[in-house]
């Protein structure tokens, strides 16, 4: 009765919002759910209640208060995951997709935590429809002028994006999706309704522009305009990692294209504002991921692509470190240090030659050796004498290997000091010399006054 036409009986309205409450809370029990393996007859009819949220969400008919009662109940619901067939969960997904557009940034935002929770319960499912999803309810959201959506909105879809990279930080198929998302056109992959939102003279330049170049400006508008430098920052790194994690991409990042991407972390850093410049640091983390992961093999290509990676020192003034900017400096060079020669697995003398002679050894003399921190000094030595810090014994060969976690240089703690790990013995007999050359430099007389000692092995 409710979608028979678009005006609504009040009653009606709220015996109906009543009646999918209760649905809801049986749907979201987990004891009810454990009863329902035994009951057959039960599962068809809960199949159905769910099915009519496909009309529901999408009916011309339909108002805010229906579809937020089936948004609460989809977002809540445990029956689904257990007990429907993935083309059933799909029919969700485009219902979702096409439902009715209603002006509401209350609505907007339940809709998003809707795919949310899609992205928790069902992960396989949303990277396999990417291109469904993303363009048309996440990324277009954040590229519509604000003057429609508020940061709340932006502020969720960067949410989403965030559970993206988390779910599928190592699954190329995103990785190539995201790829030709971020290349195609506006006009090719922005549905209409939010296109014709746009004035008219926007309207001509948004559409010819690609994703990418949109993004760009979105972030450029976050960090100068909106003083958003977290979320510019955040959208930066989910974007980042979704996009150029993989050996394919690398190149690009030596490139036009590549570097315009890059030189927004720097854009945020030359902000006036010491936490904004720590905050910028600390997201370089995903750079240092996916190129030190993707990176294999000693080239001439590898060598640029490797220098990426000390782009933020370039500009950093090293005489009188702000604490905060000392700090992100840290965070950067523990994270390197980790993912270049903690990893038993990988590190083999030649490729450990390979980081040190093209990162490693030039972050230390070219930048880390131009500062006067004791603090710096102190950690960087303490990382060093760690890292050739003596040979493991068998056992401790199995502490190291179960110790090693990649995902810990772009998680937001970081890796601590104490996460360093010793470097295989083969590797520090191999490359001696040019460790303990090293090691030595951080104790000449730039940090004499340096009180803290830690002993090199014999």
């Amino acid at each position: 009765a409710l979608l028979k036409n678009s005006k609504k009986d009040p009653f009606i309205s709220r015996l109906y919002v009543q009646i999918v409450r209760f649905f809801g809370s049986l749907l979201t029990n987990f004891k009810i759910m454990g009863h329902v393996k035994k009951k057959r007859d039960l599962q068809t009819k809960l199949k159905r209640v769910l099915k009519l949220s496909v009309d529901a969400l999408q009916h011309k008919h339909t108002n805010k208060v229906m579809i937020t009662a089936q948004i609460s109940l989809l977002r809540d619901e445990k029956f689904s995951a257990s007990y429907l067939p993935a083309s059933q969960i799909q029919l969700f997904l485009q219902a979702i997709v096409n439902m009715k557009e209603i002006t509401s940034t209350n609505l907007n935002c339940e809709k998003l935590l809707l795919l949310k929770s899609f992205l928790a319960k069902y992960p396989k499912l949303m990277s396999t429809n990417l291109k469904m999803w993303l363009p048309a309810e996440v990324l277009a959201r954040i590229l519509i002028d604000e003057e429609y959506y508020s940061m709340k909105v932006v502020a969720t879809c960067v949410s989403i994006l965030l559970d993206l990279l988390k779910k599928c930080l190592d699954d190329r198929k995103v990785h190539t999706a995201m790829a030709e998302i971020e290349k195609a056109k506006a006009e090719d992959i922005i549905p209409e309704r939010y296109l014709a939102k746009l004035a008219q003279d926007d309207h001509s330049t948004f559409v010819q522009k690609t994703i990418g170049d949109l993004l760009c400006d979105k972030i450029k508008f976050l960090i100068q305009v909106k003083n958003e430098p977290k979320l510019a920052m955040d959208l930066w790194l989910a974007l980042t990692g979704l996009i150029y994690n993989k050996p394919q991409k690398l190149e690009e990042l030596t490139q036009p294209a590549g570097l315009k991407w890059l030189a927004l972390n720097n854009i945020c850093f030359g902000l006036e504002d010491s936490q904004a410049k720590n905050l910028a640091l600390k997201t370089w983390r995903i750079i240092t991921y996916v190129v030190c992961t993707n990176v294999s093999g000693d080239s001439p290509p590898n060598k640029n692509i490797i220098k990426m990676v000390l782009k933020p020192f370039e500009s950093i003034e090293y005489r009188n470190l702000d604490p905060s900017i000392r700090d992100g400096i840290i965070y950067i060079v523990t994270g390197i240090l980790y993912i270049t020669c903690c990893d038993p697995k990988a590190v083999t003398p030649p490729r450990f030659q390979f980081f040190f002679e093209n990162l490693i050894r030039p972050m230390f003399f070219d930048f880390l050796f131009q500062s006067e921190s004791i603090h710096l000094f102190e950690k960087t030595q303490l990382m060093l004498f760690k890292l050739v810090g003596g040979s493991n014994t068998e056992d401790q060969d199995k502490r190291v290997k179960r110790d090693f976690n990649s995902l810990r240089v772009i998680a937001s703690p970081g890796v601590q000091v104490k996460d360093i790990l010793p470097l295989p013995q083969i590797v520090i007999s191999k490359h001696w010399e040019s460790l303990l050359s090293l090691s030595a430099t951080t104790l000449d007389t730039k940090t004499s006054n340096v009180k803290f000692v830690y002993p090199i092995i014999s």
